[in-house]
């Protein structure tokens, strides 16, 4: 595999705020060997990729080299790993109502309902806290 192929397969990713310019995935942060960087052997190369994108460039890559490196594989692997992630994530943003959000009486942060603090007072209708409120 030569640099050229590299370049084609791992540099071509932009993004707009942390989105892929191309399929609106959030960017994840990738490990590759840096010998085929010419970094020197032992020696690893941190990449922003969108997880997406690359696996799809990795799958189409497959079906044109008769062999492509083991951490190429599993490079896609683990990006696939990710979308699946990235699509779990967002699911269960979508589930979480307004209702099922207070706000903090103490720094006005948002915080779920069940993870609510109240104080004991003689009324017995206290503001809810969050935990790190709730504590001091």
């Amino acid at each position: 595999m030569n640099c050229a192929e590299l370049e084609s397969l791992l540099f071509v990713d932009r993004f707009v705020a942390h989105l892929c310019a191309v399929c609106s995935s959030h960017a994840a942060l990738f490990v590759v060997p840096g010998d085929d960087f010419d970094l020197g052997p032992g020696t690893v190369k941190f990449l922003g990729l969108c997880p997406r994108c690359v696996a799809d460039r990795i799958a189409e890559y497959r079906t044109r080299a008769a062999v492509i490196p083991d951490w190429l594989e599993n490079l896609e692997r683990e990006a696939r790993r990710a979308v699946v992630a990235q699509a779990d994530r967002e699911k269960r943003a979508l589930e979480v109502s307004w209702d099922d959000l207070e706000r903090c009486q103490g720094c006005g942060a948002f915080i779920r309902a069940r993870d609510a603090r109240y104080g004991q007072v003689p009324s017995g209708a206290s503001p809810p806290y969050c935990v790190k409120c709730y504590d001091t």
